[in-house]
């Protein structure tokens, strides 16, 4: 095996094994920086060259590689930013827009109570055309005409909630006889007649 030359502090020194030559790097006699040279080699290099590495140099703990840094761990992602619902105003929007919304809606109800429906028209608010008939764009237009009727007139306010009575439990029939309506529809012709000067989407098959 060929021996090392070292120059150090201006002198040559060796020819040295590599078994001394490492014992000397560990005693710090020798730094890894010093130029050295062994047979076969051009110059001089430090001994850190890969050719004395090869040739068995091994380096100080302190002065050797470090090996590669393993990635972080990656943390839980960022929370997601909580979504906001819907302000009031966009409530009331949409509140309006389904009560003026075109009568695409279509219903069907053959379990509709035409009894009950004339009931709950009469004795609570209309509510027979909402609870019994699913329609509830009808019931609030009927409802804000009727109240329209009342302020005017008290006795036009009387005949709408007559004529709703009569509707409600028209529709009720209708829908347990199968028929499909719409939200919108009406089933007697004058009430559906006086109702859609203010509901524009109001239709009526028999008017």
């Amino acid at each position: 095996m060929s021996k090392i030359h070292v120059t150090k502090g201006g002198a040559n020194h060796g020819p040295f094994t590599v078994e001394e030559i490492n014992a000397k790097l560990k005693t710090g006699e020798f730094e890894s920086t010093d130029k050295s040279w062994m047979d076969g080699m051009e110059g001089w290099v430090p001994l850190s060259d890969k050719a004395f590495i090869e040739a068995g140099v091994v380096l100080p703990a302190a002065e050797a590689a470090p090996p590669p840094a393993e990635p972080a761990e990656k943390g839980p992602p960022p929370a997601e930013p909580a979504k906001k619902g819907p302000s009031l105003a966009d409530k009331a929007k949409a509140a309006t827009a389904q009560a003026g919304s075109s009568d695409t809606d279509k219903i069907s109800k053959p379990d509709a109570n035409p009894v009950l429906a004339a009931v709950l028209t009469w004795f609570a608010f209309g509510l027979g055309h909402m609870i019994v008939n699913g329609q509830t764009n009808k019931w609030i237009w009927i409802m804000v005409t009727g109240t329209v009727g009342t302020i005017l007139c008290c006795i036009p306010g009387m005949v709408i909630g007559i004529l709703s009575i009569i509707d409600a439990y028209q529709t009720a029939v209708r829908l347990k006889s199968g028929e499909t309506i719409g939200e919108n529809e009406y089933s007697f012709p004058l009430l559906y007649k006086i109702c859609k000067k203010l509901d524009k989407n109001a239709t009526c098959k028999n008017a």
